[in-house]
């Protein structure tokens, strides 16, 4: 999920299942607006993503 994104934004969907049956399935929306972060926060959010994927 990338940002910007605004208030109201379809952001996934939730799915109910009952022995492998979707049974309901309903958007989840942002619930208020998110502004793109810095260079700063970024490039942090780059790193803790890339060590992670290390273990």
């Amino acid at each position: 999920m990338k940002a910007p994104l605004k208030k109201g934004d379809i952001v996934g969907t939730l799915y109910y299942q009952l022995a492998g049956n979707d049974i309901a399935q309903y958007p989840l929306l942002a619930l208020e607006d998110v502004q793109e972060g810095s260079l700063f926060s970024r490039l942090w959010d780059y790193l803790v993503l890339l060590f992670k994927s290390w273990f």
